[in-house]
This record gives C-alpha cells, structure tokens and sequence, in this order.
C-alpha cells in the first residue's frame, strides 16, 4: 500500500485495493479503507503499527468491561468477560496490525457499549443511537463474519434497553424500531450484495456451499468453540446455581428466564459463527467474534450463581481466573515466537535485498495453495519496502501448476478450494516458464522443502555450486535462499 500510495495517490490505491478485495470474493471494504489511510500516516513502521495495535486492543478491553458493567455485572466478572473474550487462540490477531479482526473487533466492542449507553443515557439519545448505527454500519464492512453478527447486536440492544429502562420488553422494542430498522436494513442490504454480487461461497475457507451443512462438520466446528471458548464454565455455573436454587426451593422459572435472553444472544452469536466457518473448522483469529458470545454467556451465569452462593461464584471465578492465566501464558510464548518469526524472516529479506543490488531478477519457488499468502507477502514488502519490483514465480503442485508435485499433498489437499492460477495476476504472469534469460537470475527462494522438485526442474540452468545458500526456518515455514555467487 505504501508503495502504491507513493506511485499512484491516496483515490487510485483504494481503488486498487477495494477491487483486489472484491476480485477474491471478499467484502472487507472499510478494513482496506481504514487500512490506506493508516499507511500515509504511520508509513511502514513496525513500532508505530505494533503500538496502534496495542492502544486498540486495550480499548476493547475497556469497552467490553464497560459493557458487562451495563449488565450490572460485577467488575471481577466483568473483566472475566472481556478477558475471555480476547484472549485465547484468537489473541493472536492483536498482535497482527494487519488483521482486519483487529479494527472489527475494536468497532464491535464500541458498538456494545454505545447500545448500553444509549439505554440508558435519555439526553443525547438521538446522537447516541446514530453513533450505534456508524459503528455498526463501518464494523460490518471491516470483514463478514461481523455482518452476521448484527442480529445479536440488535437484541442486546432491545434487550439492554428493556433491562435498564424497566419497560416490557415490546416497549422496548417499539422505542427502538428505527434503530432496529436501520440495523437490520444495513445487514440485510450487505448480505444481497454479497449473494448477487459477489458469492456466498467466499474465497474457499467459509461461507456456503454443498459442503456447508454438513453434520459432522458442523458437530466438529461446535466442539472445538466448546472447548476453546471454555463453555465447560458455563455448564459448571449452571449446574451449581440449577443445584443451589432446587436446594434452597427458590424459584426455578426465576432463574430460567433470567438465563434466557442471554442465552438467545449466545445462540444468535455463535450459531451463525458455526455455519460460517463450518468449512474450514475454528482456529486462531476465526473465533472472534464468536468467543463474544461465549464470554458474554459465562460471566452472566457466573453472576446469576453469585446471588444464589458467594462461596461458589468465587470458586467458579478462580477457576476462570486460572483458565486465564494459562491462557495469557500460551498467549506470550506465542507473543514471542512471533517476534523471532519476525526477525527471522527480516533477515531473509535483507538477504535477499544484499544479492540484489541492482535490482536483478528474484525467483520464488512455492506451492501457490499452501503458501498464497506467503508470495503476497514476498511481493508486498519487496516491492515496497527494499524497493526490489523484479520478481517472478515458479509454482509447485498437484495441478494448474508450472510443475508437478505431490512433496505437499496432503496439506494442498486441504486447500483445493484455492484456485493456484489465481497467484499469476499479483506477479503479472511472470514465471519461470515465460523467463527469457534463466541465467540473469541472481536469488531463489525455496519454500517447505521443495528444494529436491526445484533441482529435477531447473538442472539446465541453474547450478548449485554456483549458489550460497542460507535457511530461514520459522514456524509457518521453512525458506531457503540460494544467492549467485
């Protein structure tokens, strides 16, 4: 983007950018948007980005505390909520600037807390609701699995209101209609445009198609948010407060319908969170937001539990606190790992920028499903940041490849959703088939052992003794440079 903005202006690179988004079956326009204008003014610095990450993340933070406290959730809970919330397998995306997880998630965390504040604040409540309705509206263009997110939204707010205002709840409902309709116009109009438009199929990893409904995917994809969304709290809680109220011969049905919107707003949460990602299961940052609603399920439950046991609530609480604990563990080691990954493959690009210092040609040898985004990545900072532009491709695979191999079957074989043609369009066609002067060819780089594949395919030109080679071995991947001597 930066190199973008300095050859073609700030208009030009959002239009680039938004059609790039589009072309691969993707809605994420305000992500981009957001994304350029954050480019003129923090340039290319890993710091300045790395610590706007930081300020965002602890906004959430506050914001979803802020929320619960709305709930009149005490604030140990509270925090439990927003902890759990981020931090986990998805708070590998606060780490990420580049992850558009990161401003969704800021803008859904805003939007929760403005629906509080707008029930309750009467002055101002036309600003406040109009101030819903922009976040809202800019959180679901950052990325699509926010779009889905907004029917829940819209019951917490209704909901919200209902608690704080203590009207019934079709009051509730009828003093925010224009806000409801505004919210729903705005998901259903997104949504048509994603079907007629673009394609409900995504680019491969979500969305729908034949595939989508199945059971035993759907069963998979519930387990694992079960489990990594820590639910076994919430059945702990439930179970103590179901126990304590049948002990006490309190009233049941009290705590049933107290339990039931919260639950409703868990089901309009993850349910369509599930379906989404059904296709490739959950991981890392596809359980934002989903983990939303599981957090927001737990601490309500460990907060009704706290007025039927104090003893038992704060056990509850401690366990979650260790969970946290481990978590946030987990979370550093993964912190730290990612900064020698950073300067692992920091050093592979200045590698790369020392063979070449008039320019001459790069060639990158991988395969196009399993590493797509790591030759985006190649190209996008040698272009931009080592001013290295001479760069070609030579692809690796099981079909509609330059060559073919199978050394990565099996992990190609979950990404056929991956068209591998679709890569030549961000080198311009340039490959290793259609490359006059093979020998004007001074770096290589090798992705995940396709070392063997590339020597059968290219003993006619290239000669490895002519060749230094160095690796650079991350956990995403192990890169290979071979500099002519």
């Amino acid at each position: 983007m930066d190199q973008d903005l300095k050859e073609s202006g700030f208009l030009p690179t959002v239009q680039k950018w938004l059609l790039l988004d589009r072309r691969f079956g993707r809605f994420q326009p305000f992500y981009y948007a957001q994304a350029v204008i954050l480019t003129i003014f923090l340039g290319v610095s890993s710091t300045v980005w790395f610590s706007y990450a930081y300020v965002l993340t602890s906004l959430m933070v506050y914001f979803l505390f802020l929320f619960a406290r709305f709930l009149e959730i005490p604030s140990l809970t509270a925090l439990i909520f927003a902890s759990l919330a981020l931090i986990g397998p998805q708070a590998i995306a606060w780490a990420q600037p580049s992850q558009p997880q990161l401003v969704g998630t800021f803008l859904l965390s805003a939007s929760l807390l403005f629906a509080g504040i707008s029930a309750k604040v009467d002055r101002y409540k036309t600003v406040f609701n109009v101030i819903l309705i922009c976040l809202v509206f800019l959180m679901s263009l950052s990325k699509e699995s926010y779009i889905i997110f907004i029917p829940a939204l819209t019951f917490i707010k209704v909901w919200l209101y209902h608690r704080i205002q203590q009207v019934p709840f079709r009051s509730a409902f009828m003093q925010n209609r224009l806000v409801i309709f505004a919210l729903f116009g705005i998901a259903f109009l997104e949504i048509l445009y994603i079907i007629f438009g673009i394609s409900i199929k995504g680019m491969g990893y979500a969305g729908l198609d034949e595939n989508t409904l199945q059971i035993s995917k759907i069963l998979s994809a519930t387990i694992t948010l079960f489990q990594k969304g820590h639910l076994s709290l919430f059945v702990l809680s439930f179970v103590l407060a179901l126990t304590v109220t049948l002990w006490k011969r309190q009233s049941l049905k009290e705590l049933v319908g107290q339990l039931i919107p919260v639950f409703l707003i868990f089901l309009l949460i993850v349910v369509p969170q599930i379906i989404l990602y059904t296709k490739s299961g959950f991981y890392g940052i596809y359980f934002i937001p989903a983990t939303i609603g599981t957090s927001l399920l737990i601490s309500y439950t460990i907060f009704l539990l706290s007025f039927r046991s104090k003893i038992l609530s704060k056990f509850v609480l401690g366990i979650a606190i260790f969970i946290i604990y481990t978590e946030m563990v987990t979370m550093w080691g993964s912190y730290s790992q990612m900064a020698k990954d950073s300067k692992t493959i920091n050093n592979l690009f200045q590698a790369i920028y020392a063979c070449t210092p008039n320019n001459e040609p790069v060639l990158i040898v991988a395969n196009p499903r399993v590493r797509f985004e790591a030759y985006i990545a190649m190209k996008a900072t040698l272009n931009s940041v080592f001013q290295r532009d001479n760069l070609l491709i030579a692809t690796y695979g099981l079909e509609k490849t330059d060559f073919f191999s199978d050394t990565l079957g099996d992990a190609e074989k979950t990404l056929l959703f991956l068209d591998p043609l679709d890569i030549l369009e961000h080198f311009e066609n340039k490959t290793i088939l259609n490359f006059p002067d093979k020998s004007k060819i001074k770096a290589v780089v090798v992705f995940d052992d396709l070392d063997n594949d590339f020597l059968k395919t290219s003993s006619s030109w290239f000669v490895p003794e002519n060749f230094h080679r160095n690796s650079f071995s991350t956990t995403i991947a192990l890169a290979r440079l071979y500099c002519k001597q």
